[in-house]
């Protein structure tokens, strides 16, 4: 079973992260394989995160509890338990990750998986089930 990790988003360990508002708890699932890394984050109410498009990389997020909204370059997207967040690679530009609620926590899962080669032309963030398919500049 050495190749198999198991964890618990509420048993995990967690590392702060940030400063002020925009402070996240980290609780990493993954860290020490060379082409993944998985994190459970908590965002306390009315705080938000900062996450930098990283080229060839691709990251799935995936909302655990609590509301989230993801500003990208188009918009505000309103995400809820069950959703999902796709981010292909060789998008360019920050995701700004907030909390807007005033009592509850926010937990999602992310995954990232890390490649080594030049990505796809590929520049689609896709926002899944309910909010579609947005196209980000390169």
């Amino acid at each position: 079973m050495e190749n198999v990790i198991i964890k618990n988003c509420q048993t995990t360990e967690a590392k702060l992260q940030g400063q002020g508002s925009s402070q996240c708890l980290i609780r990493p699932i993954i860290d020490n394989v060379t082409n993944c890394a998985a994190d459970f984050m908590e965002l306390e109410p009315g705080s938000y995160t900062y996450f930098r498009y990283q080229a060839n990389d691709e990251t799935v997020f995936y909302i655990i509890g609590g509301q989230a909204i993801f500003r990208t370059e188009n918009g505000d997207v309103d995400v809820f338990p069950g959703d999902s967040v796709y981010l292909s690679n060789n998008v360019k530009g920050s995701l700004v990750i907030h909390n807007p609620s005033k009592t509850d926590t926010l937990l999602y899962l992310e995954v990232t998986a890390i490649s080594k080669s030049a990505g796809s032309d590929d520049t689609a963030v896709k926002i899944a089930p309910r909010s579609g398919f947005f196209k980000f500049k390169k």
